[in-house]
């Protein structure tokens, strides 16, 4: 399961740092996020049919081609 903190930032700075998690089982992706890293929120869940190995990596979209998004990632890891 990839782990990475996230921090959601407002015009004064962090608001609040998240950590976020995918889990792979089959062809079934879950998104969950967590602000202790205990408790976890199921927040997506997406059906895709890829090979049996793939790359992952953190990602960022503003989804607003007019808008600047900002990210920094931390604390990255995968595990099998």
């Amino acid at each position: 399961m990839p782990k990475t903190k996230a921090c959601w930032r407002n015009s004064i700075g962090c608001t609040r740092e998240l950590k976020l998690r995918v889990e792979r089982r089959g062809e079934r992706f879950s998104a969950f996020a967590s602000t202790n890293g205990k408790s976890w929120r199921l927040y997506a869940v997406q059906l895709l049919a890829l090979a049996a190995a793939v790359y992952v990596g953190p990602a960022l979209t503003s989804h607003n081609p007019q808008a600047e998004a900002k990210a920094s990632f931390r604390d990255y890891t995968e595990s099998k």
